[in-house]
């Protein structure tokens, strides 16, 4: 796995409705913003060569979305991912938000120690 870094975060949801962001990855920790001001905090873990990411979405102030759902202001969703181990590259992973399928990018902007 890359260590501590800073990640472009795209994501696209099954309708296509899309967004962006930033998030850091690293010493166990997943901490990041999007264009709306939702916020991400979580954990990771490292298995079978896999990073298993565990998080949660809160949302600033009623908002709709890439899965579709309507989430209101404070109100946290669960996200679910299970990455490759080099999974900065950019190339699409699934993850789940609130149960439903998103497609994202993550691209490596630099590390951080």
């Amino acid at each position: 796995m890359d260590d501590q870094a800073l990640y472009i975060m795209e994501y696209v949801g099954a309708a296509g409705d899309a967004g962006a962001g930033v998030i850091y990855i690293g010493n166990g920790q997943v901490v990041g913003t999007d264009i709306l001001k939702s916020r991400y905090k979580g954990s990771y873990t490292v298995e079978g060569g896999r990073v298993k990411v565990e998080a949660t979405l809160t949302v600033p102030s009623t908002l709709s979305l890439v899965t579709g759902a309507t989430v209101n202001p404070g109100q946290s969703v669960g996200i679910k991912a299970d990455l490759p181990m080099h999974f900065g590259s950019g190339m699409p992973v699934q993850v789940t938000v609130g149960g439903q399928p998103v497609t994202v990018r993550l691209e490596k902007i630099g590390d951080i120690e």
